[in-house]
């Protein structure tokens, strides 16, 4: 339903209060995901979602990498969409499973450091 709604954004002129409305209504209808951190700080990760240059999963592999040298680290993503492979489907083909909800999220990233917000389920 989401692509008639962006489909129909195009036939009218996108104003600053359309951006604004459509931020809070995802804002408001967002899992929530609030891992505890315990003095540490979060890393929030996203990738550019196809850089046009047919480049791996950069920003996957670099949260991976954070995450193994202790940071906290939460990566947003999604499916494929101008590039090969998405970070969910790096992702899922090692196993992750990208259908938790908001507090199972926060439990994997207390375990392990790492955790993904799969962006079809929490945006």
């Amino acid at each position: 339903h989401f692509r008639f709604f962006l489909t129909a954004l195009r036939w009218d002129k996108v104003t600053p209060q359309i951006v604004s409305a459509v931020a809070k209504s995802m804002r408001d209808h967002a899992l929530p995901c609030q891992p505890e951190l315990k003095g540490s700080v979060l890393v929030d990760v996203v990738g550019t979602g196809g850089d046009g240059f047919d480049t791996f999963n950069v920003s996957t592999c670099a949260s991976i990498v954070l995450a193994g040298a202790g940071a906290k680290v939460l990566k947003h993503g999604n499916r494929s969409n101008a590039s090969k492979c998405g970070s969910a489907d790096v992702l899922e083909a090692l196993g992750a499973n990208l259908h938790v909800d908001g507090s199972e999220a926060c439990k994997v990233m207390d375990e392990c450091g790492f955790c993904f917000l799969f962006a079809q389920k929490f945006h």
